[in-house]
């Protein structure tokens, strides 16, 4: 069988982050665990940056990301994105937040939502979420957080790629909001976490 660019050569990345959250950090973690697992020759390093301002006056080469929602604030939502693109961070971004693409994991929702919470009963149903007398966990908690993440799979990682691409893909192109015409981004259901993830698939050359 013919080997994969990851197979046969040692392969390292290394990304500066600012996490907005401790799903998105925890989140990226296990993508890295993942990865590393399954692709041995592969070493990520996703070095955490605790404040955005920070990221922005890093003078690393590194490649920069920047993690965050949008959170029903679209003025603190835009000034990050600026702050981000003047500095040549690349933004990776959920809408409304980032469990909605802890869900595309294992399901496909492509339903408009009005509030931040209104994701989390599909978030305890799909990840199982429920404790012994039937009332509703904090997602957010730390425990909670790792109760999901273990969950993910590494094909799961492709389940919510294909998700994502199928639902933004249906978005009206006329609905896209522009930022300093640098950035655009869509209302909700929308996130372009998926893309980070293709990009840096193609440049370790893994496959899932």
């Amino acid at each position: 069988m013919k080997k994969t660019m990851a197979e046969k050569t040692q392969i390292r990345k290394t990304y500066h982050c600012y996490y907005e959250g401790l799903q998105e950090e925890k989140y990226f973690k296990r993508l890295k665990e993942l990865i590393e697992t399954n692709w041995p020759n592969v070493k990520i390093t996703f070095y955490k940056v605790a404040k955005l301002n920070t990221l922005v006056h890093d003078t690393t080469s590194v490649k920069k990301i920047a993690v965050f929602d949008y959170d029903s604030d679209q003025s603190n939502f835009e000034e990050k994105v600026k702050m981000c693109t003047k500095a040549n961070i690349q933004v990776l971004y959920s809408n409304l937040n980032f469990d909605l693409w802890l869900l595309w994991h294992k399901k496909k929702f492509n339903s408009k939502v009005d509030y931040n919470n209104d994701y989390q009963d599909e978030i305890r149903k799909v990840y199982h979420l429920q404790n012994s007398k039937t009332k509703k966990d904090n997602i957010k908690e730390e425990k909670n957080i790792e109760h999901i993440l273990k969950q993910i799979t590494i094909n799961e990682i492709q389940t919510a790629i294909v998700n994502a691409k199928e639902v933004m893909s249906q978005k009206n192109k006329t609905d896209n909001k522009k930022v300093n015409s640098k950035f655009s981004y869509y209302p909700n259901p929308a996130t372009n976490i998926h893309e980070f993830i293709e990009e840096l698939m193609k440049k370790t050359g893994i496959h899932f």
